[in-house]
């Protein structure tokens, strides 16, 4: 009857422990768990860096307008934002700047400037198409493209 005894105790001892093999199966479906979540972690920072630059847009565009009011002319590029600017009547005074923040203001979230063009619409109002691309090179800008420009 103690034999019994002693050899469970000693089962019990010997099974206290993982195996080298129980652990590397456990590391392995950890490592898995993680990259599944980095691919998630990364596209959505990847989103995020997309909606910041959409959002950019519609600032560079209003900043533009503000421009064209003061100036009376579009800006040429996106740094005539960010610098005073004489105004177009012959006075000599300056204007601007019209975007806080300096060349931050006017680049992307992939470290590329914006780029600005005027157009204008059928009923004579100058809206400003502002856009970049991102590094998938999906074009970001401040419109929706199934809408006439």
């Amino acid at each position: 009857m103690i034999r019994p005894l002693i050899a469970a105790r000693m089962n019990a001892r010997r099974r206290s422990a993982f195996t080298l093999l129980e652990v590397l199966i456990v590391v392995a479906i950890l490592v898995v768990l993680a990259s599944i979540a980095g691919i998630y972690v990364f596209r959505s920072y990847e989103d995020a860096k997309k909606d910041t630059a959409r959002n950019q847009t519609h600032t560079i565009e209003k900043a533009c307008k503000m421009f064209l009011l003061k100036v009376k002319r579009p800006p040429t590029s996106a740094a005539e934002l960010i610098v005073p600017v004489a105004i177009e009547d012959g006075s000599g005074q300056m204007t601007g700047p019209f975007l806080e923040g300096g060349q931050g203001a006017i680049t992307d979230p992939w470290g590329k400037v914006f780029t600005i063009n005027g157009m204008e619409r059928q009923n004579g109002e100058i809206r400003f198409w502002v856009g970049t691309t991102s590094s998938d090179n999906q074009t970001i800008q401040n419109f929706d493209p199934q809408q006439p420009f």
